[in-house]
């Protein structure tokens, strides 16, 4: 699961042309512009980046209360969103941990990979709770079901940058703008089909589902009777895309459900992306868009992944991103991924 505020070390500092009193920062592939005098190369900070929700009533945060603030369950909070400043792109933000030492807050100074978001009252900002919509609510029978199927939040490139070193092959396949859609067949479980959005399972005996999207896009593609006559113990996972979901970019009238993702239940491993898409035809579902079913990551730069993330996408003229899976499993069995999100697509968003 992405982290919402973790320790990262200052790699570089450039200046800023016609600006004497802020420079621009870089912690792993993220650059960002803060002050001048708060951080030097080689200091550690704590970092948020971009969709992270900011409590500004904590008074280390009270200074974004002036940049814009929204209201979630009675807490105000900044939402941090990509921006330009003087030109500069700037994707998140950094606070000095003497700032935060001065009120309390302590920090193992080598620990880079918990999260502190929880404990400083950060949330992560999700389109589907937050602005979902009617078509988007409806009744849960349960949470997820994560205790047998991993729910779907890559790790963007920018905090993975090892992986641009990787001489493996990957499939390339546009990230869709939408919202997860998960449907099972499981004979092991005590309900032994069902329908999921990101965070819950919907029940579907209930009246007030039948104008829930993800019941209704299941449906309509005979989910169920195609994963029954499958017979396998798997769930299939992909982006609903449609009217009222997220912003549809994509102008489709009609619900539209686009694979990314199999997942082997018994085995408890990812299909790999050749076994998915020749599943995909059998079963007849539409697959994401591929741009190409052999990359090599270390072909690419942080600078040509991001530009390789801009183009467009079905329909809209600027896509999502792009989303990478490794051909092969490493030696535990898993498959290599990463999201790499169009820096054209996070500028262009209003909210």
């Amino acid at each position: 699961m992405a982290k919402l505020a973790t320790l990262r070390v200052i790699r570089d500092i450039e200046p800023i042309p016609e600006a004497d009193l802020i420079v621009k920062a870089w912690v792993d592939g993220w650059s960002l512009v803060t002050q001048k005098t708060n951080f030097k190369v080689g200091d550690v900070a704590l970092y948020m980046e971009v969709d992270t929700c900011i409590p500004v009533d904590h008074p280390a945060f009270a200074f974004l209360a002036d940049r814009g603030v929204r209201t979630i369950e009675g807490v105000k909070y900044h939402k941090l969103k990509t921006i330009r400043l003087k030109k500069t792109l700037s994707q998140g933000l950094l606070i000095p941990l003497e700032a935060l030492e001065a009120l309390g807050h302590t920090f193992r100074y080598d620990d880079f990979d918990k999260d502190y978001g929880e404990e400083l009252g950060m949330i992560r900002w999700d389109p589907e709770i937050h602005q979902g919509g009617a078509r988007l609510a409806g009744n849960a029978l349960r949470s997820f079901p994560s205790n047998t199927i991993p729910k779907t939040d890559l790790e963007r490139i920018q905090n993975n940058m090892s992986i641009l070193q990787d001489d493996s092959t990957y499939e390339a396949s546009m990230k869709l703008e939408g919202s997860s859609l998960t449907v099972y067949y499981n004979a092991n479980d005590q309900y032994d089909y069902g329908v999921c959005s990101k965070n819950l399972q919907l029940k579907l005996d209930d009246p007030v589902n039948t104008e829930n999207a993800f019941v209704k896009t299941a449906a309509k593609y005979e989910l169920e009777s195609k994963l029954r006559a499958y017979g396998k113990n798997i769930a299939i996972q992909g982006e609903l895309l449609g009217m009222g979901i997220q912003g549809n970019i994509e102008g489709f009238m009609q619900n539209r459900f686009y694979v990314y993702g199999i997942f082997d239940i018994d085995k408890q491993q990812y299909m790999l992306p050749k076994e998915r898409r020749s599943l995909c035809e059998t079963l007849g579902l539409e697959h994401v868009p591929i741009l190409d079913e052999n990359i090599i990551m270390s072909s690419f730069t942080l600078d040509t992944i991001l530009k390789y993330a801009d183009g467009p996408s079905i329909n809209a003229k600027q896509r999502e991103g792009v989303v990478f899976k490794c051909n092969t499993r490493d030696g535990y069995g898993n498959i290599s991924a990463v999201k790499c999100i169009s820096n054209k697509y996070m500028l262009s968003q209003k909210d």
